[in-house]
């Protein structure tokens, strides 16, 4: 004799049905109407996280920000642990700050990369772009730990270890540069990279002595 299905399964299967609906009108870039449709059934189904989270991809499409991120907070409270969410989510304030970054609102900008990597630590992305927007500001020190931290999420990440050694070369930390610089070769192995073309440095090799003298200075005050 064939069991019934639980009320819970049947419910799922129900969801199911709508949801794979839905996600082809939104492969067909139809948002408007998927929003419209998601209206009609989520108050029969106000605890499915999977279609909340398509609500808040729906809304981020359109730029609907705020709203998106009234879904996924919902989505979030349902199913802590849903991935999917929290990495769209999360990807929502990496792309409001991006495209503050390209109005050069830095300030608001790193605002948003900040409130990204809160909700997903290891976006390799976010924590580079931090460290851009901190480079910009002339906060070398906490931009390099910003740098480190996307390369160690992404060891990978020949971007965020090129504008580290930047950073080293800016302040002259000798020590360190060497390291990075046989790293980054072994991540470029089909390219050679002559170590002082890698660098932003002034063309003037006397200026480049004189900020080498400062920080050995300063660097000697705080051992001293």
């Amino acid at each position: 004799m064939l069991k019934t299905k639980s009320k819970i399964t049947q419910t799922a299967d129900v969801i199911n049905v709508h949801l794979n609906k839905l996600i082809r009108l939104y492969n067909l870039g139809k948002f408007k109407i998927v929003l419209l449709e998601i209206d009609k059934i989520i108050g029969l189904f106000p605890n499915s996280h999977q279609l909340l989270n398509l609500q808040g991809v729906c809304n981020a499409a359109l730029k609907k920000y705020d709203l998106a991120i009234i879904s996924y907070k919902k989505a979030l409270k349902i199913k802590k642990n849903y991935t999917e969410a929290s990495n769209n989510y999360a990807g929502l304030y990496y792309t409001i700050g991006q495209e503050l970054l390209r109005r050069n609102e830095l300030d608001q900008a790193l605002k948003n990369y900040k409130e990204a990597i809160e909700i997903r630590s290891n976006y390799a992305e976010a924590l580079n772009n931090i460290g851009i927007i901190l480079t910009k500001q002339g906060k070398l020190n906490e931009a390099v730990r910003y740098y480190n931290e996307a390369i160690i999420s992404n060891p990978n990440y020949l971007a965020a270890r090129m504008a580290k050694l930047n950073i080293l070369a800016q302040m002259c930390d000798w020590n360190n540069i060497e390291l990075d610089y046989q790293q980054i070769l072994e991540l470029n192995s089909n390219e050679e990279l002559g170590l002082l073309t890698m660098f932003s440095l002034e063309d003037n090799p006397n200026k480049h002595l004189i900020r080498s003298q400062n920080y050995a200075a300063n660097n000697f005050k705080q051992n001293a």
